[in-house]
């Protein structure tokens, strides 16, 4: 009974955070990890250094997601955007309202990546073994209604598919992998099968990404128009590619080339480099434009 309780109690708070969403009744589930941190264990000399690593561990962990729902989970209609499910040691998992989910992640995870030296490895005598600690993290964005078990589930494959990307970079970056659910699929390999993503991001391009997403939304750029190249990713690749050319043309024409420019500087950002490689894929044959689109919803201009 009690853990039916629990659990009722949980559904009725995601209730709530979706309902002050936008788009409303969807919520993010945050899932962060830092990386590389087991094999630091063996490394203190002394208890006291131990001791040292492990409490600043945790204590940066703890500062930096209570910085991060401190800069973007202001009440609303006397309703707080997040529930915090855990920080432990370098874990974190939290329940955010949808539009300030991936925010929060990045926030976190940029915190934790710059006061690692300092706070951490410094005063445990480990800045010669590493240079940094960094973090990897997955970001679901489902309805509020979408099972708990089955977002954490899908939270963890994300981190695990941003932990492949840490340890490609050599740990010297985080990296975060995301995930719009539009249906009641819960395995992740499957619901990514058709889709042309460029995901996971590192840090640094997935601040990019968030700009674009805010740029295009500043300039107006017609959503029709973006849903439109969107949908030609899933027809074929020449589809994709004369669908957009046409918009890359219909926005040359026009005398304000601002979203002209616009559009073909975020292509060429993610690897488009008109020398005969036509938008909007890379040299992989895969898009950004479709993280765009699918995250657009999703972030606040």
């Amino acid at each position: 009974m009690g853990s039916r309780r629990q659990e009722a109690g949980v559904t009725e708070d995601l209730d709530a955070i979706g309902s002050i969403a936008s788009p409303p009744n969807y919520v993010g589930f945050i899932a962060l990890d830092g990386n590389h941190v087991g094999s630091l264990l063996d490394k203190p000399q002394t208890i006291d250094q131990y001791r040292q690593f492990s409490d600043g561990l945790h204590d940066l962990t703890k500062d930096q997601t209570y910085a991060a729902l401190q800069s973007y989970g202001s009440l609303h209609k006397g309703i707080a955007p997040f529930e915090i499910v855990l920080i432990g040691g370098d874990d974190v998992l939290l329940i955010t309202a949808a539009d300030i989910a991936i925010e929060v992640a990045l926030a976190i995870a940029e915190g934790f990546e710059s006061g690692s030296s300092a706070r951490v490895l410094g005063p445990a005598g480990l800045t010669s073994a590493c240079e940094k600690l960094t973090m990897a993290g997955g970001v679901v964005l489902a309805h509020a209604e979408f099972p708990i078990p089955a977002m954490y589930a899908l939270a963890e494959s994300l981190q695990k598919s941003a932990k492949k990307l840490c340890a490609a970079q050599e740990y010297q970056t985080g990296a975060i992998d995301f995930q719009v659910v539009s249906g009641s699929d819960t395995d992740l390999d499957e619901m990514r099968r058709l889709i042309p993503h460029r995901r996971p991001y590192t840090l640094d391009e997935m601040k990019q990404l968030l700009k674009y997403i805010r740029d295009f939304k500043a300039e107006g750029f017609p959503a029709s128009q973006l849903q439109a190249m969107y949908q030609a990713l899933f027809e074929s690749e020449v589809n994709a590619q004369l669908a957009s050319i046409a918009t890359l043309g219909r926005l040359g024409q026009r005398k304000d080339k601002k979203q002209y420019k616009l559009l073909k500087d975020f292509f060429s950002h993610f690897g488009v480099k008109f020398d005969g490689q036509l938008p909007p894929w890379d040299a992989d044959k895969r898009s950004a434009l479709a993280d765009l689109v699918e995250l657009y919803p999703f972030i606040q201009a």
